[in-house]
């Protein structure tokens, strides 16, 4: 097992992941720069209270009528958790699969003639790499959003502590929609199918899905408003996690986010695991 976990790290660092990397952390820069130039284009004036605080304010027009109030300071950590939203988890999507291809358009699997009961650590192995290029991905979204901040004149780094948990958590959400994308590659062995089912998860296509499913079950009577209220589908997966946390809600749901990401890393483990070893691995 360990071999394998060394041999899968070894191809991730070889391949050609730093493109995707790169996309992102011009990503990242971009839409921080432009948020915080957006926010300070807003900006009115600067007033000195008696206390001799500084506070920004803003005038905007509503319903004809200018109102002034004051400026919401924007930070390095909440530009960052709202810059993680559905592109991050399209790029981890997408490189799930690509990766999973790879190994099979090189031979990878094939020159290690695995037994087939040993085809299911072939699969767990995989989640070495997996939560590798989650640290590495969140990592790097953190660095544009610094860069994209130093290029505006720089803003104040706001929660550093609760940046720390985010991040944490971010990536083990962010490796179990890795384990969920290998998985769905291992049901299709198509890189197309895989990519596009990947892709409509992480924009939040699927959950909409869900979500009117729900709303037709309940008006064929054959589920109740109530149960489905209370139970809620949606909520509980991934994507809406990932896309809806912030510093504020980030362990406020039950189940948390937290939990929701370690039940999602062992679910989709399992489930890529049973695929393997029910298929051809050539």
């Amino acid at each position: 097992m360990l071999n394998l976990v060394k041999m899968n790290l070894y191809r991730l660092f070889k391949s050609k992941n730093w493109i995707a990397l790169l996309v992102m952390l011009i990503m990242a820069f971009t839409v921080s720069a432009v948020e915080i130039a957006m926010q300070r284009s807003d900006a009115t004036e600067t007033v000195v209270n008696e206390d001799g605080t500084e506070v920004t304010t803003y005038t905007d027009e509503e319903g004809g009528v200018y109102i002034e109030a004051q400026a919401v300071d924007l930070t390095i950590s909440e530009v960052y958790a709202s810059f993680n939203g559905e592109f991050t988890l399209l790029v981890i999507g997408i490189f799930a699969v690509v990766y999973c291809e790879n190994e099979r358009k090189h031979g990878f699997v094939k020159n290690l003639s695995v037994r087939k009961k040993d085809k299911a650590l072939v699969f767990a192995s995989k989640i070495a790499p997996a939560f590798v290029f989650s640290i590495a991905t969140i990592a790097v979204s953190f660095i544009g959003v610094l860069l994209g901040s130093v290029a505006e004149g720089g803003i104040p780094m706001g929660d550093v502590a609760g940046m720390i948990k985010y991040s944490c958590v971010a990536v083990l959400l962010c490796t179990a929609f890795i384990m969920f994308s290998m998985a769905l590659y291992e049901l299709f062995r198509k890189n197309v199918a895989a990519v596009l089912i990947s892709a409509f998860t992480a924009v939040g296509l699927i959950p909409q899905l869900v979500f009117y499913g729900e709303i037709g079950l309940i008006k064929l009577g054959i589920l109740s408003e109530r149960f489905a209220s209370d139970l809620d589908i949606t909520q509980h997966m991934i994507t809406m996690r990932f896309n809806t946390m912030n510093y504020a809600n980030m362990f406020a749901n039950k189940p948390n986010n937290l939990v929701i990401a370690l039940i999602g890393i062992a679910v989709y483990l399992t489930i890529g695991m049973l695929l393997y070893r029910k298929k051809d691995v050539v």
